[in-house]
């Protein structure tokens, strides 16, 4: 199963998208405009199944909005992935997975694991913070792999908080670049 919404999600009480979501191995949610994640409205936690096959994939329908997570002038609220496969892909000065443009707080992302594949955009990070947002990561275990920036969005940004770790040897980060303090929670290699 592959469907494709296209509209805006936001967590909510009602499928296809609630607060803690389960991605069936095998299919597929595509959401071309994102999905809505704002600070004091929304959380969202993505789990697997076995295989970890099921996969979301978000663009962004707005220039500053993240494409899951914050719309303007909105960091985010809390996003988590313990599984599955997740696809994010920031536009302009919204952040990949995490804050919209020009918020004052903090975005919050925590990843258990799972495989995520997140795209910079030209202002925000790809995990992380919007443009001129900052971000409090935390990434004990999984693949990951942003293409661009982790941390802090770009155009006059506060720092972020960066705390990497894994679980399994087959765990991975990479990233183009770091911005913000970045802690290494075990020992990690190059390559």
């Amino acid at each position: 199963m592959k469907p494709v919404i296209k509209k805006r999600l936001t967590p909510s009480t009602a499928p296809p998208l609630c607060p803690s979501t389960t991605f069936c191995d095998g299919c597929t949610l595509t959401v071309p405009k994102g999905i809505t994640v704002n600070e004091n409205e929304a959380t969202l936690t993505i789990y697997g199944q076995k295989d970890g096959t099921g996969t979301v994939d978000a663009g962004s329908q707005s220039a500053s909005w993240a494409a899951i997570g914050g719309t303007s002038n909105n960091c985010g609220g809390l996003i988590t992935i313990n599984g599955g496969t997740v696809i994010a892909k920031g536009n302009y000065a919204g952040a990949g997975i995490g804050g919209g443009q020009r918020h004052a707080g903090t975005a919050k992302i925590v990843i258990n694991g799972g495989t995520v594949n997140a795209t910079a955009s030209e202002f925000g990070a790809g995990i992380g913070g919007g443009a001129r947002g900052s971000a409090d990561i935390t990434i004990n275990g999984g693949k990951i792999s942003v293409s661009g920036r982790m941390g802090h969005g770009g155009a006059g940004s506060p720092s972020a908080d960066i705390k990497l770790s894994w679980k399994n040897e087959t765990d991975s980060i990479t990233a183009g670049s770091y911005a913000g303090n970045v802690t290494l929670e075990k020992n990690f290699t190059d390559g």
